[in-house]
């Protein structure tokens, strides 16, 4: 069968003729006699219409030999066909976790279609659990020791006795709720705000027991240190009263000696009795005023134990109120990580580009899924 060419080629072919004979009759006319003109056009540049219709067709017939030339070269059988799809990466949205956590539950996969808030995966709460178990149970240490320094800065020696009693009842309490088994079995059935109530309590008995033995202590210094002192003031008034008859004494034997009746040696053995006996009055008087320091000291001492140990209450009671404070928030902070548990999509829309294959694996806070909106 002969070929017969296209009919759009057959009519480019006819331009192209017609753009030639154009040109010819353009060449006969150009020997006439130009006639001068205001605008004559530029030399090298087509005015003509067929000269435009000739070049666009060549340019058209080129490109479509070269399409030819590449579909022989390079067939469309060699193409790999697959099915696709396009992400936009405009519209996606990053699906993570704050901290991260162990994944015991994947409710969506790569393609699936999410609704906007829809639980696309679930991670182990225990470790956030756990953390909010601690910060409880600090939070009821740091207030039964707040408890127990107000009362303590308001307590007195004396309150030892009451306080006592009071721990032999709750421990009492504890043993028949254990049916005798013990306190420290029976304590196991306590709530933890009642086992740190107790045990503050001993901590408060322990502290005031142990400032009185402090305190006692002194007061044992203080009454030997005042017996000492009574003890000096009696043997001062006795060597005084001394003082005064060997000063008598030694009066009469001076005028004894100067009227010659007795001997010089006399006179002087009383005036050294009575030196000897001022001198031992002068170390009893510094004695005494020893023991007067010393007095004094032990009540200081006594002041300054009450005064270091308030001070050392109102210094820990102030650190427990700030962190009282500051765990509050933590408490909250964790309450909130627990609710978080979960991972949601924040729109609605294909999960694509997922991180999270298998189930135990360990998230961080890096992009697990990105979610397209729709």
């Amino acid at each position: 069968m002969p070929m017969t060419m296209p009919s759009f080629l057959q009519a480019f072919m006819r331009r192209d003729r017609s753009a030639g004979a154009g040109t010819a009759d353009e060449a006969n006319a150009s020997a006439a006699p130009v006639q001068p003109t205001d605008c004559a056009p530029a030399e090298g540049v087509a005015t003509g219409t067929s000269d435009i219709i000739g070049g666009a067709s060549q340019a058209i017939l080129l490109c479509f030999g070269l399409f030819v030339l590449w579909g022989f070269a390079f067939p469309l059988s060699s193409a790999v066909i697959a099915q696709g799809s396009l992400v936009s990466s405009g519209f996606n949205q990053l699906v993570q976790h704050l901290t991260g956590g162990t994944v015991v539950e994947i409710l969506a996969h790569d393609g699936d279609r999410v609704e906007a808030g829809a639980t696309i995966a679930r991670l182990d709460p225990a470790v956030a659990r756990a953390e909010l178990t601690r910060l409880k149970s600090r939070r009821a240490t740091l207030a039964a020791i707040e408890e127990r320094l107000r009362t303590t800065r308001s307590a007195q020696i004396s309150d030892k006795d009451a306080l006592r009693a009071s721990i032999v009842l709750v421990d009492g309490a504890v043993s028949s709720k254990a049916g005798g088994s013990g306190s420290e079995t029976a304590q196991l059935d306590l709530s933890l705000d009642e086992k740190l109530r107790l045990e503050q309590m001993r901590a408060r008995l322990e502290g005031l027991v142990s400032l009185e033995a402090g305190l006692e202590a002194l007061r044992r210094q203080a009454s030997a240190a005042e017996a000492k002192f009574d003890g000096l003031e009696r043997s001062i008034g006795t060597l005084e009263h001394q003082i005064a008859i060997y000063d008598d004494q030694a009066e009469s034997l001076r005028r004894l000696s100067d009227a010659d009746h007795i001997s010089r040696r006399d006179l002087w053995a009383s005036e050294d009795q009575l030196l000897s006996a001022r001198s031992r009055l002068f170390g009893l008087v510094a004695e005494r005023d020893i023991a007067t320091d010393r007095l004094g000291e032990l009540e200081a001492n006594s002041q300054e134990l009450l005064g270091t140990t308030a001070r050392d209450e109102a210094v820990q009671l102030t650190q427990i109120i700030g962190e009282l404070a500051e765990i509050e928030d933590q408490i909250a902070a964790a309450e909130r990580a627990l609710t978080q548990s979960a991972l949601r999509a924040p729109v609605g829309g294909t999960l694509v580009n997922s991180t999270l294959l298998t189930k135990g694996c360990a998230t961080p806070s890096s992009p697990a899924w990105r979610s397209p909106s729709s």
